[in-house]
């Protein structure tokens, strides 16, 4: 049952593991900090506060209901159990529920995907960040629109072109839970490139804070626009 080659190198594989978890975790508490200062005229805070979204969900060894025996709704089945993908998702502080129940429909979001093991992204030579904006059509409260592009939709199936540096695609409804339209931009990086904290700044942060910036002044001006129409 349990695989000699596998016994071998099972300590060797988690401490090695154990210390990549703990770079993500510095990588996000950076993050988290960085976003919050403002310092390229947004404040953005963690719509998911101090947890991550995660690809696993459940232990749970059948993944189905003890009383029905149909599958578990967010259970993972065992060949999965490993975490390839952790996120996390932000706005500014006013939409998050704890300020004062705004709606958004802009996010910015931090995904690190381990590079390997997913149905329907290839292989890559080692992990990633993803990161980028969302911004739906309609508003809706900013942990409900983290969770239904994390848990329902995939960025791969929707790019269609890349403008100075970014993936681009929109949003487009299916039957497994996005009920979303509008637009996306992302840009992925391996993490190896990520190797200090001028690195981090220059490549996620200011870029990431910039572009929440011009969309969210760009949907500032919309909206002026449309009160004046109505007027």
């Amino acid at each position: 049952m349990f695989r000699d080659s596998t016994m071998t190198q099972v300590r060797t594989s988690y401490d090695t593991v154990s210390g990549f978890f703990r770079d993500v975790r510095s990588f996000y508490e950076t993050a988290d900090l960085r976003l919050s200062s403002g310092e390229y005229g947004v404040k953005l805070t963690s719509v998911n506060g101090v947890k991550l979204f995660s690809s696993v969900d459940s232990y749970r060894l059948p993944g189905r209901d003890g009383h029905t025996g149909e599958p578990e709704a967010g259970a993972c089945p065992y060949y999965i159990w490993f975490p390839t993908w952790l996120g996390s998702f932000y706005t500014e502080a006013s939409a998050i529920p704890a300020a004062n129940g705004a709606a958004t429909n802009l996010l910015a979001f931090i995904w690190v995907w381990m590079g390997t093991d997913d149905a329907f992204v290839a292989d890559v030579g080692g992990p990633e960040c993803w990161f980028g904006l969302a911004a739906p059509s309609a508003l809706d409260r900013a942990p409900e629109l983290a969770k239904k592009i994390w848990n329902f939709f995939r960025f791969e199936w929707t790019c269609e072109k890349e403008v100075d540096g970014w993936l681009t695609g929109t949003f487009r409804k299916n039957t497994i839970g996005c009920d979303l339209d509008g637009s996306w931009l992302l840009r992925r990086l391996p993490l190896a490139e990520l190797s200090s904290y001028y690195q981090v700044e220059r490549l996620v942060i200011r870029p990431l804070s910039d572009g929440y910036f011009a969309l969210a002044q760009q949907e500032a001006r919309r909206v002026a626009s449309d009160v004046r129409v109505r007027d």
